[in-house]
């Protein structure tokens, strides 16, 4: 009976019988309480009260006069002897980089399955959202958004189901992402935003496969030295509440690319290039060029055009030529603009 809990027992007439008896025996464990027979009248549906939570069986007798025949088969119901413990929640990230609200619980020993129930912004107008099995400990809901507030309610049924009180979870916006500057030929300089009441982790993943590996960064800006020439970093933040609640930001790509630092002559000058495997882009840092305090070549993003050609002993003279988008070593050892 969904408004009590109580037992609905139902059955098939019997031709000829007026009046039906109800056998019920309680469990607790081993032992077991059987009650005397109840005579229900001549109907065929039965909502029986119970005080004791637990397990019980029931059949029926069917009767014309003082004759009665043998019992039904017997049937289960059960019911749990308390409401399950109150789960609580942890944020997480897809694969995908979606937030991901997981609900845990301990499991209620004696349950046939879970319903889990949610709403969105409000404590009231909870739907469910799943059903699970009964060995089930923990729900991940991929449909949360950042920013929105989710309230769940954990159900443990047998016949009936009990409800855990109701839990809820704000899903915290993305930190920013981090900015990076490759500032050496093996360092990546990674900077990130901080916000009050907030920590901050730095994690890096190694080429373009495998996972995310926490970094023993403690702030901004980091710089990420030792790193290997033409490898692929991907780097993100993990911000975290003190309650455990934690949220990470988009990750951010860089291939360390070869690097001319501290040229500090004029046009004309020359500097030792060393470890340039061609063709690749180069990065440019120093100063001295046209008048500038310094300059980055990086990915096609450059104040001018300068142009590395060989020298008799072996260094490479740097040129300023023109305005270009781009550059790259050529692969006969010698240095011009990229024709593409």
């Amino acid at each position: 009976d969904p408004n009590t809990n109580n037992p609905i027992i139902s059955w098939n007439r019997v031709p000829g019988a007026t009046r039906y008896l109800l056998k019920q025996i309680f469990y607790q464990g081993q032992n077991y309480f059987p009650s005397p027979p109840k005579d229900v009248g001549n109907v065929t549906r039965y909502v029986q009260p119970i005080s004791q939570k637990g397990d019980y069986k029931y059949s029926v007798v069917a009767c014309k006069g003082a004759i009665c025949s043998t019992n039904s088969s017997w049937k289960d119901y059960y019911t749990l002897m308390s409401q399950p413990e109150t789960p609580y929640i942890t944020q997480s990230q897809s694969d995908a980089g979606k937030p991901v609200l997981n609900v845990i619980w301990e499991r209620k020993a004696g349950s046939f399955k879970y319903e889990l129930w949610r709403s969105e912004g409000q404590a009231g107008a909870l739907t469910k959202i799943d059903n699970l099995a009964s060995h089930a400990t923990a729900y991940a809901d991929e449909k949360v958004e950042a920013g929105k507030t989710y309230f769940y309610q954990l159900r443990a049924c047998k016949n009936y189901c009990e409800n855990a009180d109701t839990v809820s979870m704000k899903v915290l916006e993305k930190p920013e992402a981090p900015t990076l500057k490759q500032i050496k030929a093996d360092t990546i300089e990674v900077a990130w935003t901080t916000q009050a009441g907030m920590t901050y982790e730095l994690h890096r993943q190694i080429g373009n496969q495998g996972s995310y590996q926490k970094v023993n960064a403690s702030s901004s800006p980091y710089s990420d030295q030792n790193l290997t020439l033409g490898q692929d970093y991907s780097y993100k933040i993990k911000a975290c509440k003190s309650n455990g609640q934690c949220s990470f930001s988009d990750d951010v790509p860089h291939t360390l690319i070869p690097v001319i630092s501290d040229y500090k002559g004029g046009d004309g000058a020359s500097y030792p290039v060393k470890n340039i495997s061609a063709p690749q882009t180069l990065l440019l840092l120093g100063h001295g060029f046209a008048g500038a305090d310094s300059i980055e070549w990086n990915n096609g993003k450059t104040a001018g055009l300068y142009c590395l050609k060989k020298t008799k002993t072996g260094h490479c003279s740097l040129r300023k030529t023109r305005i270009s988008d781009s550059y790259k070593v050529l692969p006969n050892g010698t240095a011009g603009i990229d024709s593409s």
